[in-house]
């Protein structure tokens, strides 16, 4: 996978910018180059806002190392900057690692009523009430 990554940064530049960021995260975090990674993304972030690309990454980045503070930091920030959709799901996900069912719930919600058709999947509520919600 690493030489494969860094083929792909060699062959990039041509690219778009976007696409040029996206391939190199995956470089840094095939070399395992964290830090970089994670610098990376936040760059991106300043450089473009309205691109979820980089939000998702970073609250990827930080769920996969159970940080949920930073990850919700990173969602609530993506919510500023005007993006909803999978991010209400991720940042209601993030609230019930917290046990913070209140604010889960809250986030589901919202997303349901964003995409009504998906409020037929309730797992995500389920884990809310079956988790006891001590919050409430």
């Amino acid at each position: 996978m690493k030489a494969a990554a860094d083929k792909a940064v060699t062959l990039s530049g041509t690219l778009p910018e976007r696409q040029k960021l996206n391939i190199n995260y995956f470089n840094y975090v095939a070399n395992n180059e964290m830090n970089k990674a994670q610098l990376m993304l936040n760059n991106w972030i300043k450089l473009y806002p309205h691109d979820y690309t980089p939000y998702a990454r970073l609250m990827t980045f930080y769920l996969q190392r159970v940080m949920w503070d930073q990850a919700e930091e990173v969602g609530l920030k993506a919510l500023e900057n005007g993006h909803r959709g999978s991010l209400l799901y991720s940042l209601a996900t993030i609230y019930i690692s917290k046990k913070e069912f209140v604010k889960a719930e809250q986030y589901i919600e919202q997303y349901y009523d964003l995409y009504p058709h998906k409020s037929k999947d309730k797992s995500l509520l389920e884990k809310i009430y079956v988790g006891g919600r001590p919050d409430s």
